[in-house]
């Protein structure tokens, strides 16, 4: 029990001699761990609220997945097959986020449609008819004039007959309506073999815009199939197969699954294995189906999500790491006074028999139990800072409904335990320290301290440079924190880049401790030779024993720094952010459209706070004088205007914006100096080599043909 006693004994001593001391070195101890779980829990707050803001900014459409196989025979065993197949394979992947699944199926646009059944193939040009079932349709269209189809297929020895239901742009199409007969032809080779299908019903959809029709509610109005025009033709699934699937079984079609997805079920966690999922399916639906297409944007907004965590994380870390190290140098310090008011203490100890391993240990373990302390209140501390004071910095902009919380995780307390731990590796330090001197060496300390510290006595601060040069090396190679994997483009942190700014605190701590004992020296003796005795006696004192003096400038130094840098940090990345956005956009406002009539512009330049409205036309055009193959970009605007609209920054090129477009100006009317030539002209560039004409399509109609313009 006695190494019992004397812990006791060094705890004792420590509260009744030190309790400043004491707090603050608590304080820096439960500030480590606490920055440490706090940037733990903003982490992973900041990656839900980006995550939700993805999800509710995103049309749920563009989420969903469609699994399309082609050119699949239309018999109903086959289907099956390939229907369990696909349905096990999706659900297995994506069981955890699906809602919802609808089955479609569609013949190839191969059938000829005819008008007439007279035995002969329709002639050259003839729409091509296309039957299609999609699950639970009639639950989200509806009959503007006749019924559905519910009679069931007949099959008979030269043909097929079905019902089927049209939209009403195909019924004006191809002039049919309610109770007319359509043929479709399946065999070139044998015209007489026909399908005959009987208009019972026209349909519209209730809701276009319903995420139902994914994108794409083509079912009711005329396809362009190649140069072919393709007829929607709506069957039931049941009549599909008794029908088209018994009677041609050889025929071929492509079938489809819409997977309807929860993106409510999505988290920060579960973002990533929701990728790595969508990945699988398509995988391994095709190793199954071979010619099997899985489209969704789920995986490239998780993807875009990434990266934008990626890049919004580093500033985080880097400013956290700083603060932290600020606050391991600071308690270090502490430490090194602490150490310098009971060198005695340990002396006395090691005189009697200890040794540096004992005394040591010893010392860490009552520095050890306001680590323990710290760690276990650390984390609670920085949930409630996050909740009460950093969320509110966190808006998604996803609603009323939309909540972000900062709840309890692992990675909080893995975090507070490690800046536990590098804590604890301080005070170890420190003990380690104050353990080695015995009582003499102790006596020695006090009466003549060291000029120089451990790093410079061999020559580490040299070490903690070159490491600076090479990573800023790095970093300029790189060109910035954020590595790209190969063969994709997801993005990485690299921590060990992330050591610049910890380097650069560094250096400036080392170099300082290296040049204030110079200048304390020279102050010294030249205060000496020209000031009074009381400057001298503190300059003298400085010279002799630098190093704590050094230290408080140092911490000073960092602190100012540290001070600063978080002053500018969030000024600098808001201002980052929005010029990104508005490079993006282009403007404060942009929209996008056709038609864009003066009126138009007038009434929206007429709204209280637009400034300014300007036109833009940006088009991909044909190349008139190079052959119909080459492509351009047209761009036509008001370039007087546009500088008053558009977003410009100086450092975009060395002269304005409205020295750049003032070749784009509208050139001045040029004055005749004879009365024939009068008029207004414009001069010609020397070399030119074509001319562009714009007209305003006044008094046009669509009626208009082509060979009524002309231009002279």
């Amino acid at each position: 029990m006695t190494w019992i006693r004397t812990l006791y004994w060094l705890l004792l001593r420590r509260l009744r001699s030190s309790w400043a001391l004491l707090a603050i070195t608590s304080f820096g101890i439960v500030a480590a761990v606490t920055l440490m779980s706090v940037g733990a829990i903003y982490s992973q707050v900041l990656a839900e609220g980006g995550l939700q803001h993805i999800l509710a900014t995103t049309d749920q459409r563009a989420l969903n997945v469609q699994v399309l196989t082609q050119n699949r025979p239309l018999g109903p065993a086959d289907y099956q097959r390939l229907r369990s197949q696909a349905e096990e394979i999706s659900r297995s992947h994506l069981a955890h986020l699906m809602r919802g699944i609808e089955r479609l199926g569609q013949t190839q646009g191969n059938l000829p449609v005819a008008f007439r059944n007279d035995g002969e193939n329709p002639g050259r040009g003839a729409p091509m008819g296309r039957p299609f079932f999609l699950t639970n349709f009639q639950q989200h269209a509806a009959i503007v004039e006749g019924r559905w189809p519910d009679k069931a297929p007949i099959v008979h020895e030269h043909g097929l007959e079905m019902e089927i239901a049209i939209g009403p742009q195909v019924a004006v199409t191809i002039g049919l309506d309610v109770g007319s007969q359509i043929f479709l032809v399946p065999f070139s080779s044998d015209p007489a073999e026909v399908i005959t299908l009987t208009i019972v019903g026209l349909m519209e959809p209730l809701d276009r815009e319903d995420e139902y029709w994914m994108f794409s509610p083509s079912y009711f109005s005329v396809q362009k199939f190649g140069e072919e025009v393709l007829l929607p033709l709506y069957v039931p699934e049941e009549h599909f197969f008794a029908g088209l699937g018994t009677k041609y079984p050889s025929l071929v079609g492509d079938f489809g699954w819409f997977l309807f997805l929860d993106p409510g079920e999505l988290t920060a966690a579960t973002a990533g294995p929701a990728k790595d999922a969508l990945e699988g399916l398509e995988s391994d639906i095709n190793k199954q189906v071979p010619r099997t297409l899985v489209f969704t944007g789920l995986k490239n907004q998780i993807l875009a999500y990434e990266r934008t965590l990626t890049l919004a994380r580093i500033p985080l870390f880097l400013f956290i790491s700083l603060v932290v190290v600020v606050i391991l140098y600071f308690l270090a310090l502490i430490m090194g006074l602490v150490a310098r008011s009971q060198a005695s203490e340990a002396g006395l100890l090691r005189s009697r028999g200890a040794g540096v391993v004992q005394l040591t240990g010893l010392l860490i373990l009552g520095e050890s139990i306001v680590v323990l302390l710290a760690v276990a209140a650390g984390p609670f501390l920085a949930l409630a800072l996050v909740r009460f004071a950093l969320l509110g910095t966190i808006n998604p902009e996803i609603g009323e409904t939309g909540r972000i919380t900062a709840e309890f995780s692992t990675s909080m307390f893995w975090m507070g335990a490690i800046g536990g731990l590098l804590s604890l590796v301080v005070l170890a330090f420190s003990g380690w320290t104050r353990a080695r001197n015995g009582i003499v060496e102790s006596l020695a300390a006090r009466a003549r301290p060291p000029t120089v510290p451990f790093v410079h006595r061999y020559y580490l601060d040299v070490l903690v440079l070159v490491a600076l040069a090479l990573v800023m090396w790095q970093i300029r190679g790189r060109g910035g924190f954020a590595t790209q994997e190969l063969g994709s483009n997801a993005l990485d942190v690299d921590y060990t880049l992330l050591l610049v700014p910890i380097l650069v605190f560094i250096g400036a701590a080392v170099v300082t401790l290296r040049v204030l004992p110079w200048l304390g020296s020279f102050f010294a003796w030249l205060s000496a030779r020209i000031a009074p005795a009381w400057i001298t006696f503190a300059m003298v004192r400085l010279a002799r024993d630098p190093l704590p003096h050094g230290s408080l400038v140092v911490i000073l130094l960092l602190a100012t720094a540290l001070g600063v840098f978080g002053a500018a940090f969030q000024a600098s990345l808001s201002k980052s952010q929005v010029e990104q956005a508005l490079y993006r956009v282009g403007g404060d406002v942009v929209l996008t459209g056709r038609g864009f009539t003066d009126q138009f512009q007038q009434r929206i330049g007429s709204i209280n706070g637009v400034s300014s409205v300007v036109p833009l036309f940006n088009e991909e055009v044909s190349g008139m004088s190079r052959g119909s193959g080459s492509r351009t970009i047209l761009v036509a605007t008001d370039p007087g205007t546009l500088p008053n609209a558009v977003w410009f920054r100086e450092d975009f090129a060395a002269v304005e914006l409205e020295e750049l477009l003032s070749p784009l100006r509208r050139a001045s009317p040029v004055p005749s100096t004879t009365s024939a030539d009068r008029g207004l002209g414009i001069e010609i560039p020397f070399g030119s080599e074509a001319l562009g004409v714009w007209t305003k399509p006044v008094g046009l109609t669509r009626t208009t043909a082509v060979r009524e313009l002309n231009l002279w």
